[in-house]
């Protein structure tokens, strides 16, 4: 139970979408990958894309223009902590 892993991914188009994942009970703050699929079976992923911010509360992902999406992001209310970045989808 210590060891499951929990992920979830946020559609952006019909080729990119962004995923929170987290490994383990104990790993904290998930980390947030931009995922890309190339063909049918295969994906390529770019971990890390923003700084470690902590278990969103709500996540908004919206595409600005062909190489570019805005990202909102609320963590839980103990922390108030607030994320409002463009993200380049050419990587």
């Amino acid at each position: 139970m210590l060891i499951d892993g929990e992920s979830n991914r946020y559609q952006i188009d019909n080729i990119y979408s962004l995923q929170t994942s987290r490994v383990g009970v104990l790993s904290g703050s998930p980390t947030y990958s931009l995922i890309e699929k190339k063909f049918v079976f295969f994906e390529k992923v770019t971990d890390d894309i923003i700084p470690k911010i902590g278990y969103p509360k709500s996540l908004l992902v919206s595409k600005i223009g062909n190489d570019s999406f805005r990202l909102n992001v609320l963590t839980s209310e103990i922390y108030k902590e607030r994320l409002d970045t463009i993200i380049s989808l050419n990587r």
